[in-house]
């Protein structure tokens, strides 16, 4: 594994100790999921995981982990979630919300929505949705109001404060419009300092779950 997947599967442990609670069966979507930082130990742990990149340096990183796990139950979906099926275009950061800093869009990539996705593969069960589509958050979760409304997932959210500043309580008025009754637990996080500048911002990472009765 590249030290720079290396660095992100360890940046990420605390936070997949505390929340990634995975049983076998479990179907989790990963929006955004990168190299596979979360998404191989959700299928290490028995979960039956959808992964959408749209990267193409990511979806081969990723193709090429999943390789050197066999056994693990993934589907990759070179697609990204969105609110909408279309095509947008990317800086080499997978986000279209960073041209808005002053990136050039350097690749064009296709976009679905969770909602599509279910309704073209019959699927019946959602038990876990992770998000990580920096500044996308509120396109991907309007369209998947449908799914989460329908099966109540636990949703895991990466909100990127440096992006869009007030994007937490975004995410979260979001979350109660749709009256779920979803307890929520927000958690600041800060990267660790590295080449880019970018990897040294603060940003909250809004874990959300099904209220008990």
């Amino acid at each position: 594994m590249p030290d720079f997947q290396r660095e992100m599967f360890n940046e990420e442990d605390q936070d997949r100790n505390a929340w990634w609670n995975i049983n076998e069966g479990d179907v989790v979507i990963d929006a955004g999921a990168g190299t596979g930082s979360w998404s191989l130990p959700a299928a290490a742990l028995g979960g039956q995981v959808v992964a959408f990149e749209c990267d193409p340096f990511r979806i081969n990183a990723l193709k090429a982990n999943v390789a050197c796990n066999q056994g693990m139950s993934m589907t990759i979906d070179s697609r990204g979630l969105y609110s909408s099926e279309c095509e947008l275009d990317m800086d080499m950061s997978s986000s279209s919300v960073m041209l808005k800093l002053g990136y050039q869009a350097s690749q064009r990539v296709k976009m679905t929505t969770l909602d599509k996705f279910y309704q073209d593969y019959n699927l019946n069960r959602c038990d876990m949705i992770k998000v990580d589509v920096e500044g996308a958050e509120l396109h991907v979760l309007s369209g998947a109001i449908n799914t989460i409304t329908k099966y109540k997932p636990r949703i895991i959210v990466e909100a990127h404060t440096f992006i869009i500043p007030d994007i937490a309580g975004h995410v979260l008025g979001f979350i109660n419009r749709m009256e779920l009754f979803y307890r929520c637990e927000v958690v600041l996080r800060r990267s660790k300092p590295g080449a880019i500048d970018l990897r040294s911002y603060t940003y909250p990472r809004l874990y959300f779950n099904v209220e008990s009765n």
